[in-house]
């Protein structure tokens, strides 16, 4: 990828359906896609992140919904690169997701939003698949699993952590150019943006065999650093 990327399209959020559970929240959806760049990949370091402070639309599918609104808004996503699998996809180990936001709780805002709201753990893995639909339009399609180990939520405040994954789900990265050469030796910069949805393991599980790849992958990491 050469030159300055510019973002020529408009995508719909993801829209995700959730299975009935014990947990009140089915998902929380951030949209990133807002003219405002947040993701980078240095392929130096293989550092992959989505950064940004307060851009974007939060929603939280909290049961019943929420009437409140979020401000103050802070995403930072942060995996590294660890190699192509021969399915062609992406693979990246590790790193830590946190997500953090200001809540009014009438929903009248700007009012008097309550900051200290958060959602964060470490990452275990991710996968990602490149995706060129057009010589204007290509994304970055994935999928993850983390750890939900500091949760402070509105709401029902019910996160089903217990010492299993939740996972971040229909990550998007959108680009207005033609990805299909891409092989992970090119940085990702420019206009770059993103959406994703977190969900708890018993709402939302991907798909199983791409997460054997994930722990396959996490296993082969640790041993070649011990």
């Amino acid at each position: 990828m050469k030159g300055k990327v510019i973002f020529t399209s408009v995508m719909a959020v993801v829209v995700l359906a959730a299975v009935p559970a014990l947990g009140a929240y089915s998902s929380i959806q951030h949209n990133l896609i807002n003219s405002q760049p947040d993701t980078s990949f240095d392929p130096n370091t293989g550092l992959f992140t989505i950064s940004a402070l307060n851009q974007g639309s939060l929603v939280l599918n909290d049961s019943p919904p929420l009437a409140g609104t979020a401000s103050n808004v802070a995403v930072n996503l942060s995996t590294q690169f660890s190699q192509i699998l021969l399915s062609g996809q992406a693979q990246f180990v590790g790193g830590s997701l946190s997500l953090t936001f200001s809540y009014d709780a009438d929903g009248a805002g700007p009012g008097l939003p309550v900051p200290g709201y958060e959602i964060s753990g470490p990452i275990t893995g991710m996968l990602f698949e490149i995706n060129s639909t057009s010589p204007t339009l290509s994304t970055i399609d994935g999928l993850g699993r983390w750890t939900a180990t500091t949760v402070n939520l509105p709401g029902t405040n019910v996160w089903p952590v217990n010492n299993i994954f939740s996972s971040i789900d229909s990550l998007t990265v959108a680009f207005g150019q033609d990805l299909s050469n891409f092989d992970w030796t090119t940085g990702i910069t420019g206009n770059v943006q993103s959406q994703y949805a977190l969900t708890p393991d018993d709402h939302a599980t991907p798909e199983p065999a791409s997460f054997a790849l994930l722990a396959l992958g996490a296993l082969a990491v640790g041993r070649r650093r011990r």
